[in-house]
């Protein structure tokens, strides 16, 4: 199973080579996603944001019920934000557990207000949505 990180680009938080940085095409506070694989030992990196974006991570627990995952996408578009990577799976056979990285650029209502749209739906059990 895929292991994945989720790093922006800054003078502390890690060192990368500037001519890797030239060959990506990457510029200090983009956002990479890491991909590591414990079976091939090799990690995939990958741009993920610009540093305009306006970048938070949500994660959802939800009642195993068809749909309900995608009447969460539809909320998070219907209030403009774009999912830029998305990752879920069973806790048990109940509940379901989704990690998404969201994009707010065009959004303009508060984190506090999209967690509270995202509560109103029934089959929500637990919202935490926090700024990267």
């Amino acid at each position: 199973m895929p292991l994945y990180s989720i790093r922006k680009i800054t003078e502390h938080d890690m060192l990368v080579p500037e001519t890797i940085l030239e060959v990506l095409g990457l510029k200090k506070g983009e956002y990479l996603i890491f991909k590591g694989s414990k079976t091939s030992r090799e990690i995939v990196i990958r741009p993920l944001m610009t540093p305009s974006s306006k970048a938070a991570e949500l994660k959802v627990l939800l009642r195993n019920v068809p749909g309900t995952n995608a009447r969460v996408d539809a909320v998070l578009g219907n209030l403009g934000i774009n999912i830029v990577f998305g990752k879920g799976g069973l806790v048990e056979e109940t509940v379901y557990s989704s990690v998404k990285v969201l994009d707010l650029s065009d959004c303009t209502c508060t984190l506090r207000e999209v967690k509270k749209e995202l509560e109103s739906i029934p089959e929500v059990i637990d919202v935490a949505i926090e700024e990267l």
